[in-house]
């Protein structure tokens, strides 16, 4: 299989999600340096197989959150993947490049090759119900603990997801993020609040718990809120830790 063979099993023509499907980490994926695909785990957890009329959307870490991904396809779900971290600069043999970000892809890419098999093998709709892939370290780092590293957090906006008039002309009529926390993200937050305002229901699920969705009225992010992120992005900075360091780095003299 080459390097464009795994993108387009991820992203198969005609399919009803592909145009959102992230091509960042395909870029990176060199077939041929790529150890043997190992089989699936029968050991990964199995998942409740939501509700006809589900969309789901995977905020857990990288790797996991492909594999989650994975557990819904069988269960004739599409993966989505939406990750935009990039990869580090210069020469992949310079360095290992897992060390280099501050958001780890290679273990992601990794996940995405060996997954790639068995998705193919897969027979699913191409209007299949998506599962949206989302990676919960994207913000996490902190740029000032570890100097030096390439900055490659990002976030995900509403126009990185369809509309909610989109899901619902195939049949979606509720979303259910698997997340990590009871807190939703706040980037994600601001897409389900669009979905929400366009008629669809949203349901959250602690990662790996057996208890039933729970339905959530999601709260819109305040305009002063919103404005304060732009002065942030505006500044260089990413987060309000990210500030918040600096301010402390440079009261302190160490800035």
């Amino acid at each position: 299989m080459t390097d464009k063979e795994v993108y387009e099993t991820w992203a198969p023509r005609g399919a009803a999600w592909s145009k959102w499907i992230s091509p960042v980490p395909f870029t990176e994926i060199h077939c041929d340096e790529a150890p043997a695909l190992e089989a699936v785990p029968d050991t990964w957890l199995s998942i409740k197989t939501p509700a006809a009329g589900t969309a789901m959307v995977v905020d857990v870490l990288g790797p996991e959150a492909v594999r989650r991904s994975m557990e819904f396809a069988r269960s004739g779900f599409r993966p989505v993947p939406i990750l935009n971290a990039a990869p580090a600069p210069g020469p992949r043999f310079i360095g290992d490049a897992g060390q280099r970000t501050l958001v780890d892809t290679v273990s992601v890419r990794r996940e995405l090759r060996v997954a790639t098999t068995e998705l193919a093998a897969l027979s699913m709709p191409l209007d299949a119900p998506p599962a949206f892939v989302l990676d919960a370290s994207r913000m996490a780092a902190k740029s000032i603990e570890v100097a030096g590293r390439f900055d490659n957090r990002w976030i995900v906006y509403p126009q990185d997801f369809p509309s909610g008039a989109k899901l619902r002309e195939h049949g979606i009529s509720r979303v259910v993020v698997i997340q990590q926390t009871d807190a939703i993200a706040e980037d994600v937050n601001d897409v389900l609040c669009g979905w929400q305002s366009e008629g669809l229901e949203i349901f959250t699920r602690r990662d790996g718990a057996r208890t039933v969705d729970m339905k959530v009225l999601v709260k819109r992010t305040s305009r002063l809120k919103l404005l304060w992120r732009r002065v942030l992005r505006w500044l260089g900075f990413k987060t309000n830790s990210d500030f918040l360091e600096f301010l402390n780095s440079f009261s302190s003299g160490t800035g």
